[in-house]
């Protein structure tokens, strides 16, 4: 049976996420411990430290933000208008925050790694979103020899059982290679609702996936590929209701998760 995952993130008024790693213990070790290694890191590699880059999942040879809002414009869904900030930036030094519902997870290096080459994985963020974008970085590191599916999904949801629309990279082995799509969960199967074909299928290498959402029908959108392979669908849908918390899944598949960032529209 397929099943489907996700992901979400938010913060509350911060610029980058510092306030949810530890345990919720003002002052914990665990939380100096990491927000010291938070200050000095840089996800993306471009000599600016995540606390202070307006794009940190993206390396950019300038901090161009040119409506003021904190949000860079190679990341920002509207760069004209001062309406989005960065709710969360997670570099996964840890996986704390998260709820793990499928697999086993721990934390290497500055990832949080799964194997999903024989049962899936499956974790959670507590974090409402409506309207904005969320994103996940992942390095798939291996294929399973043979799988029914392959495949990264981020889904915006109330629960893992509650109807909920997702986006996914989805390889089944009967069909390669594939899609990107935007999916829906009714509450008894999954339907693709927009997709856009794989190329060359789910392969080894950094993935990025997102969920966007924006005004004002709104428009959900997939947007994802592993650098200069892209790929990129949207639809309207009226009434889109959101949801509380992110979920990211993943079958198939041996994954680390490099980062989690979450950009709200106000």
């Amino acid at each position: 049976m397929r099943r489907g995952w996700l992901l979400l993130v938010v913060c509350a008024a911060c610029r980058i996420h510092f306030d949810a790693i530890g345990d919720g213990a003002a002052g914990s070790a665990r939380e100096d411990a990491e927000g010291d290694a938070l200050a000095g890191h840089d996800e993306d590699g471009d000599g600016v430290p995540d606390p202070i880059d307006t794009c940190p999942h993206i390396a950019q040879a300038t901090q161009l933000d040119s409506d003021g809002d904190g949000v860079g414009d190679v990341c920002d869904p509207d760069p004209q208008n001062p309406a989005q900030r960065i709710a969360l930036f997670d570099p996964l030094l840890s996986g704390g925050g998260f709820t793990i519902q499928f697999g086993t997870w721990q934390a290497v290096g500055d990832a949080y790694a799964c194997d999903a080459r024989v049962d899936f994985c499956r974790v959670r963020r507590d974090t409402p979103l409506v309207l904005g974008s969320v994103e996940v970085g992942v390095d798939i590191k291996a294929r399973a020899a043979a799988a029914a599916q392959y495949q990264v999904l981020l889904s915006v949801e109330d629960s893992e059982t509650s109807p909920r629309h997702y986006v996914e990279m989805f390889e089944p082995m009967a069909a390669p290679p594939g899609y990107a799509s935007i999916s829906y969960y009714d509450g008894n199967a999954f339907n693709p609702i927009a997709t856009t074909p794989l190329a060359t299928g789910m392969h080894t290498g950094r993935l990025r996936l997102a969920f966007d959402i924006t005004p004002p029908a709104p428009t959900l959108s997939v947007a994802g590929g592993w650098g200069a392979e892209t790929y990129a669908t949207g639809t309207n849908f009226g009434g889109y209701p959101g949801g509380s918390g992110v979920a990211i899944g993943i079958n198939g598949l041996s994954i680390e998760l490099a980062y989690l960032v979450v950009i709200t529209t106000q």
